[in-house]
């Protein structure tokens, strides 16, 4: 019996020990980013939209005439009591030469949805000059029929200092 509830603390040890690796490694990941600028706008109807500029942390990059930078513009739409519905998050990676261009080389997007009521009805990216762009569209339905539909267009700009906006 000894044995047995010894074995039952260690596989509990190594699964919280387990747990806790995972977190520490995504906050390590989490502080990667850091924000730029975020503003919060009040709909009509209540709700908020969040909208946040973010970049990748690169400090090799402030050494470099020639770079690569990651920026990101997310949209988080909040119920009136402030509870997340869903996000999504407009990813451009730029190539930045310091003081004379930046263009954007590629452009995706990801998101998630927090309330069951909605669904992401459609998503696009595209890239033009130094802009990474996303169209999307996302429905909530109450007994299958669509109630409401929000539509938002992302532009996400990186000048030729590596500035995001």
């Amino acid at each position: 019996m000894k044995k047995l509830i010894s074995l039952i603390l260690v596989v509990v040890t190594m699964l919280c020990m387990a747990s806790f690796s995972a977190d520490a490694q995504s906050a390590v990941e989490a502080s990667n980013e850091r924000v730029i600028s975020q503003t919060t706008q009040i709909l009509e109807d209540g709700t908020l939209l969040e909208i946040t500029v973010s970049e990748e942390v690169n400090d090799i990059m402030l050494l470099a005439d020639t770079y690569t930078k990651s920026g990101y513009k997310t949209y988080t739409f909040k119920n009136n009591d402030g509870d997340t519905l869903w996000w999504f998050k407009l990813s451009g990676k730029y190539s930045v030469t310091a003081g004379t261009s930046a263009t954007c080389t590629s452009a995706t997007y990801s998101y998630n949805i927090s309330n069951d009521n909605w669904s992401l009805k459609s998503a696009s990216t595209s890239k033009s000059g130094n802009r990474a762009l996303a169209d999307a569209a996302f429905t909530r339905k109450v007994l299958f029929i669509t109630i409401e539909t929000k539509e938002i267009t992302l532009g996400l700009t990186c000048d030729k200092n590596g500035n995001l906006s």
